[in-house]
């Protein structure tokens, strides 16, 4: 299954955020994702980025789904951070967050909600919840996720064998069998 846009904002912004605060980002899935695989963020220069995902509750950041607290090196342009596999659902709000060593990531200066507050990226940790303390702005960062797009359900395949034999159904999965009804 070929990676799809799931969540968030494509553009390459207007200009840039400050480095060492925590930002996050609302967005409204567009798409459900059995697994997301690729954090992407885009940005003006080189530098390290701490990636994470929270839940919405009510339009305020609430518990944390994935995260990234090591870091990646990022360069200009769009890249990928790797995060633990989340399930994200269409329709559901979720908040795309991240803090930089580098005034780097790239945002759109009007349209979306983001929040932010002061937060030291060498000894920064992903907090859960997000936690209050967070000013508000209408800007919209340019991070996306991306992943299998899907149900979010594995609906399984059932086949009738007479002989033993090995079949790949289209999820992919093997099944070994003998007279299967």
């Amino acid at each position: 299954m070929a990676d799809a846009l799931l969540i968030g904002n494509e553009t390459t912004g207007e200009s840039g955020n400050s480095s060492n605060f925590h930002y996050l980002s609302r967005f409204q899935a567009i798409a459900n994702g059995n697994n997301v695989t690729d954090f992407r963020v885009y940005c003006s220069g080189a530098g390290n980025i701490k990636a994470n995902i929270y839940s919405d509750n009510s339009g305020e950041p609430n518990t944390l789904l994935s995260a990234n607290n090591i870091g990646t090196s990022v360069v200009s342009g769009w890249n990928s951070i790797i995060v633990p596999v989340v399930t994200i659902i269409s329709g559901t709000w979720y908040w795309l967050g991240l803090n930089a060593d580098a005034a780097i990531v790239r945002r759109n200066n009007t349209g979306g909600t983001i929040r932010y507050k002061s937060s030291t990226y060498s000894t920064f940790t992903a907090p859960d919840p997000a936690g209050t303390g967070f000013n508000t702005d209408s800007l919209n960062m340019c991070v996306t996720l991306y992943g299998e797009s899907g149900s979010g359900i594995l609906i399984p395949t059932i086949y009738s064998i007479s002989d033993p034999t090995i079949i790949n159904n289209q999820s992919g999965i093997t099944i070994l069998g003998s007279n299967f009804n």
